[in-house]
């Protein structure tokens, strides 16, 4: 019931009784197995017990609880649960459209970003295509470590209004005070993306804009030079 209350629907009702997992369906469905085989479990003892007050023989009970587990597998099997978390939780090798990151893109990260941007230096993107996994994989911080926060006026600034570099002094005044001066950039979004949390529209219009200097690709992701602002200040 949460896992489709949480999927379906971003009312105030569901955030709520979503709470623990912040409305996050995947990370419900990613308790199920831990869950499932609990009740399961405590469903066959509670039914043993039950068997053995009623004065039925012990063997009798074991072979009903047997029964029951031999069940909930095949359930699970037949049903295709099983094979649906598997689909839903696999790493793709490359060019992720809703997983999170991809096994290239963690390469690239991992390889990419200590060469080439220097210590100290945060690296922006849009957090829903895996870029706010930068410091796990690349050990760069990521100007965005979520998909949501309570982001101070540079971060909303760069969220919405990166585009306007070229034109409003106040961009590069924010990447300066955030200290970035590359965008990683993967256009994909987790999950398909939520519209309540896509607030990172000004990554996207600068980078299909063309406004910033690629230097380096595998093809799927980029990493590109922000130029405008000169170098970044000393500190």
């Amino acid at each position: 019931l949460l896992f489709a209350a949480a999927a379906g629907s971003d009312d105030v009702v569901t955030k709520l009784a979503t709470a623990l997992w912040y409305k996050d369906r995947y990370r419900i469905d990613s308790v199920l197995p831990v869950i499932g085989v609990t009740l399961a479990t405590l469903g066959v003892l509670a039914a043993t017990a039950w068997l053995r007050r009623a004065g039925a023989r012990s063997g009798g009970a074991l072979a009903l609880a047997g029964v029951v587990t031999a069940t909930s597998a095949v359930s699970l099997v037949a049903g295709g649960a099983s094979a649906s978390i598997g689909r839903v939780f696999a790493m793709p090798a490359s060019h992720a459209t809703e997983a999170i990151v991809s096994a290239a893109q963690i390469e690239f990260m991992s390889s990419r970003l200590p060469m080439i941007v220097p210590v100290g230096q945060r690296v922006i993107g849009d957090p829903w295509d895996g870029s706010g996994l930068s410091l796990l994989f690349g050990d760069r911080e990521p100007g965005f470590p979520h998909v949501n926060g309570q982001w101070d006026p540079q971060r909303l600034l760069l969220a919405f209004h990166l585009q306007d570099i070229r034109t409003d002094p106040a961009v590069c005044q924010a990447l300066d005070d955030l200290r970035v001066r590359y965008v990683l950039y993967n256009p994909h979004a987790f999950g398909g993306g939520d519209p309540s949390g896509n607030h990172f529209s000004g990554v996207h219009a600068a980078v299909e804009a063309g406004l910033f200097t690629p230097v380096a690709t595998d093809g799927d992701t980029s990493l590109l030079e922000i130029t405008q602002c000169g170098p970044l200040p000393a500190g």
